[in-house]
């Protein structure tokens, strides 16, 4: 008996100039629109692929998330995806007859508008410690958005960051101290006990990091008493996990 292969949940709208709706599915909106599967490998098709000789030349690609109503995105080749409202697509679904190139195009017509609910960050910080915290601003907000916005966002995103000028300052830290701790741990984790996961590669000595139990930025001392060896995903924790 064959085994039915388990349901996907990205809807996959093709608009070929024979087949003009021509349905499929995807596990994810990346693998939807991706170059593997998706639409852009749809759009690199050689013209004497069985695929094309059988449906004509790929126009379009809509790609939607059926497990709930955010807007879906639609792409042609050579251009980013841009979002389409979701009822369109429930009236393209539900239409006997497939758009026309000149209704799915007026979505490109009118994409810089799609942008404008997605601003630019201004940036206000001078300091490391500022910046650090308003890219966690950032990160929680597009924890909000959805799948299908964060990916409009990433595709009509500059690929090279913008830099700012920062001031800082910085502890001078006692090098005797870090060494002594290093010492003390024997290559171990002070915290869970587990040896060091890699060597260094400029002594192969454990790797471990020194870490001050009460910062120095509230007070703490510089001194052995006040500083344990931990591994990276320890000291991660202490500083950005639950136990932080």
């Amino acid at each position: 008996m064959k085994k039915e292969k388990p349901q996907q949940p990205i809807k996959f709208r093709a608009v070929h100039e024979l087949t003009r709706w021509r349905i499929a599915s995807h596990a994810t909106l990346e693998n939807a629109l991706g170059p593997k599967s998706g639409a852009k490998a749809l759009f690199a098709l050689p013209a004497d692929n069985a695929k094309i000789v059988k449906n004509g030349p790929v126009r379009f690609v809509i790609v939607w998330d059926s497990r709930n109503d955010d807007p879906g995105l639609i792409t042609k080749p050579h251009t980013e995806p841009r979002q389409i409202r979701r009822k369109d697509i429930d009236r393209f679904e539900g239409e006997k007859a497939p758009p026309p190139d000149s209704v799915l195009d007026a979505y490109f017509d009118t994409a810089a508008v799609v942008m404008e609910s997605f601003p630019v960050p201004v940036l206000s910080a001078t300091t490391l410690p500022e910046l650090e915290a308003e890219l966690q601003e950032r990160v929680r907000e597009s924890e909000q958005l959805s799948e299908s916005e964060r990916l409009l966002r990433l595709a009509n995103a500059n690929p090279l960051p913008s830099q700012i000028q920062v001031t800082t300052s910085a502890f001078v830290r006692n090098a005797d101290v870090i060494v002594q701790t290093l010492r003390r741990a024997k290559g171990q984790c002070e915290r869970c006990e587990v040896p060091a996961p890699f060597l260094r590669a400029v002594n192969s000595s454990p790797y471990l990091e020194v870490h001050h139990v009460v910062p120095l930025s509230k007070g703490g001392e510089d001194t052995t008493s006040n500083t344990v060896a931990l591994c990276p995903n320890c000291h991660r924790e202490l500083h950005y996990g639950q136990a932080a």
